[in-house]
């Protein structure tokens, strides 16, 4: 009696992963991670779930993503999610090295995510900077313009101001506000050009 209980509890068990196995790949409904290889060590039913392999490719996908967002200026402009995505990364290397490969990929795919998101939200700060960055220089040249500058002194600022045109071309935007403040305060204690059109260019004028 005792074996043939035994036999039924047997049937109804394998009857409920095989049920799972077919509701999992037949809705392609994605099991949380680490069940696979739990399910792939478990006896009779381990053959229907194969252990996740190492993701390998999307570890190199993630690390190349990571390396795109610090190059474009991440860790500066987005720390936290910089630091976020980091972190995810490192916990897919621990998850890999300690064979929970499921583990691993979820860990990475985060990562991906989160280092695309801070590679794309760079870029627009860097954009909203490059802009008030070429208004600010262009208030500098209205000054440089009305202000009436001895000759002698004019080659000193034109050099002044092609360093500050460097500066936001090479996106230093941080040196290139504090250098626009320094020079629009020297700009606006110089005495005004009389009879001078106000937006006169110089001959010498920056590109």
């Amino acid at each position: 009696m005792k074996q043939f209980t035994f036999i039924v509890k047997a049937r109804h068990f394998l009857k409920v992963f095989v049920l799972i196995y077919l509701l999992v790949f037949t809705t392609a409904l994605t099991l949380p991670a680490g069940w696979q290889e739990r399910l792939a060590r478990l006896p009779y039913v381990g053959k229907f779930f194969k252990p996740a392999t190492p993701p390998l490719a999307l570890k190199d996908k993630a690390y190349k993503a990571l390396e795109q967002a610090y190059w474009e200026g991440a860790p500066f402009y987005v720390p936290e999610l910089w630091e976020e995505a980091q972190q995810y990364f490192e916990k897919g290397q621990k998850a890999l090295e300690e064979g929970k490969n499921a583990h691993a990929r979820y860990y990475f795919e985060k990562a991906l995510k989160l280092a695309k998101q801070a590679q794309e939200k760079t870029k627009a700060k860097q954009k909203q900077l490059k802009a008030a960055g070429a208004r600010k220089f262009e208030q500098v040249l209205a000054r440089w313009r009305k202000a009436s500058i001895p000759p002698e002194q004019r080659l000193k600022w034109e050099i002044r101001l092609l360093y500050l045109k460097e500066l936001l071309d090479q996106g230093r935007y941080e040196k290139f506000f504090k250098e626009a403040e320094i020079l629009e305060k020297e700009l606006a204690s110089l005495k005004q050009k009389e009879g001078a059109p106000a937006e006169a260019p110089s001959p010498r004028e920056p590109n």
